[in-house]
């Protein structure tokens, strides 16, 4: 967002039940480079029409000077779109019935740039 103090990534996922062990997942992650840092997470959520917000305060121990250690504290923002409400919408918009993706996804856009500017009063 220009002159804003937050950046703004947009991200489209597809999530799945896993039934395998956690372990396996781990061995994956760790395969390729990534190791779990002790994270502590403070997630606040609430629900608005078809969005959902969260803000999460993540908390790390990470290492300092010297053989020092220091916390890092970070503030997350995510706002997630109804999936069966965006893809009833999708469905409905690529077979030609009446349809509101366009109100849907412009909703979505303009929750991030109303909390981008808000953001600015807290930084």
């Amino acid at each position: 967002m220009p002159n804003a103090p937050l950046d703004c990534r947009i991200s489209i996922n597809l999530e799945a039940a896993w039934d395998g062990p956690i372990e396996e997942l781990e061995q994956i992650a760790v395969g390729h480079g990534n190791k779990f840092p002790d994270r502590s997470k403070d997630r606040l959520s609430y629900t608005q029409s078809h969005y959902q917000v969260d803000l999460t305060q993540v908390t790390q121990t990470v290492p300092g000077p010297g053989n020092t250690q220091r916390v890092d504290k970070e503030h997350e923002l995510e706002i997630e779109l109804a999936p069966h409400v965006t893809i009833d919408q999708g469905q409905r918009a690529t077979s030609g019935q009446p349809h509101k993706y366009p109100e849907l996804i412009e909703g979505f856009v303009d929750n991030i740039r109303i909390l981008a500017r808000a953001a600015g009063d807290f930084v």
